[in-house]
């Protein structure tokens, strides 16, 4: 164990094979557990990196394991009634239904040194919570000085930053004061102050905040639903406790499997962050910062170098750099064809800033390039959001001739027309 981190890829999966087919799978775990209890301290001192706690993490799951790796053991769960460990070693939550918000609370506290250790005792008797190192989801108290995370309390109105609207749960209150300190623990060391900063406010707005919204009954959206989401981390950890119909069922056992569920949801959702949403956002800003390079290229087009995932990028970009980007171009490394994609109104929405002109929508190769007069035009989608050309310039020809027809439709007009 000491040298697994440095084996290459196709060992680090052999050797946990092998262990798995000699039953060894407790010794591997113990053996582990003593090299992952200073794992916060070794990471920093770069003898053993994040990406490389991941990777065997990844590996655990192919080859059979279950455990999550970066807990270094898997807690023991108490009830009130139960005899408590001495000192104060615990990390206290309610008892009966649990709920996605403290699960999670008690899984991000976990990735800290000092809380990695601790046991969790469900209850809400308040000398027993008293004796708790940290308390969340119970209690009646928000009082981060004392380790205090309850946000039940008729006067709380707590939220991640004043940007945002949503009333934290126990999971945000965590987040928001132990956020920082978790993320440097589960990414590569390699990141910048700056860096991290993003990815805390992405794991918010992409993890954290629905869990938020949906423990303190606040709707995603505004009007009639379309359909019902119910495959979400709150549904999945809502699932996990005792049904109604059955008997002699260990609820501190199911606690255990929603930890288990969330912890490794997160640690996946920081390490696609780190290692995919990271990088595709500094092609884009490089992008947005380089404006047209003495292109005279229109500045509401945003030409990538390369393609990366932009949407999630764009708008809080593009206000740091001063444009507005209506149309994105980007190459389609399948082919080499070139796409115009025109940015949406918000992340996620179908409805475009300004979609290619209708009179191009659903036509192809010739007859588009006809209609549009780009010689190379491949195609433009029946809704208008992308469209593309065999030519990097014929691809910018679509998007600059879609935004002229724009113009001069409401030259003259005021602003509020526009």
């Amino acid at each position: 164990l000491r040298n697994f981190f440095s084996f290459p890829h196709n060992e680090k999966k052999l050797a946990c094979a092998w262990c798995r087919r000699k039953g060894k799978v407790a010794s591997l775990i113990r053996g582990l557990e003593r090299l992952l209890v200073t794992a916060g301290g070794r990471i920093a001192a770069g003898r053993i990196s994040a990406s490389g706690l991941l990777t065997f993490y990844s590996l655990f799951k192919v080859t059979g394991f279950t455990t999550g790796v970066l807990m270094t053991t898997l807690p023991k769960i108490y009830s009130g009634n139960e005899q408590l460990p001495a000192g104060k070693n615990l990390i206290g939550t309610h008892s009966g239904t649990f709920h996605c918000d403290e699960v999670l609370a008690c899984a991000l506290l976990r990735y800290l040194p000092e809380f990695s250790e601790c046991s969790i005792v469900r209850t809400r008797d308040p000398e027993i919570l008293n004796e708790c190192r940290i308390v969340v989801d119970v209690g009646g108290v928000y009082e981060a000085s004392t380790t205090r995370f309850d946000h039940h309390q008729r006067d709380f109105d707590e939220t991640i930053n004043r940007n945002k609207r949503t009333k934290l749960s126990s999971a945000g209150l965590i987040y928001k004061h132990f956020g920082k300190k978790i993320i440097p623990i589960l990414i590569a060391d390699s990141t910048t102050i700056s860096e991290q900063e993003a990815l805390y406010d992405r794991i918010y707005d992409s993890f954290i905040e629905h869990i938020d919204g949906i423990d303190n009954g606040i709707e995603a959206f505004d009007g009639t639903k379309n359909y019902d989401v119910t495959t979400t981390l709150s549904s999945r950890v809502a699932r996990l406790n005792p049904q109604w119909n059955e008997r002699d069922i260990d609820s501190n056992e199911r606690f255990l499997s929603a930890l288990k569920l969330c912890e490794s949801e997160f640690t996946a959702a920081v390490h696609h962050a780190a290692s995919s949403w990271l990088p595709a956002r500094t092609i884009v800003l490089s992008a947005l910062q380089a404006g047209d390079n003495g292109s005279n290229l229109d500045q509401r087009i945003l030409l990538l170098p390369t393609y990366a995932p932009w949407q999630s990028h764009i708008f809080p970009l593009e206000k740091i750099c001063n444009r507005h980007i209506i149309f994105v171009i980007y190459e389609d490394s399948s082919d080499g064809s070139w796409r115009v994609q025109a940015v949406p109104v918000a992340e996620g929405s179908f409805t475009s800033r300004l979609p290619l002109p209708e009179t191009w929508r659903g036509l192809r190769d010739q007859q588009l390039a006809h209609v549009a007069q780009v010689p190379s035009a491949i195609f433009v989608h029946a809704s208008g959001f992308i469209g593309g050309a065999k030519s990097k310039l014929d691809a910018i020809k679509l998007a600059t001739t879609a935004l002229a027809m724009r113009d001069n439709k409401y030259k003259g007009k005021s602003t509020r027309e526009v």
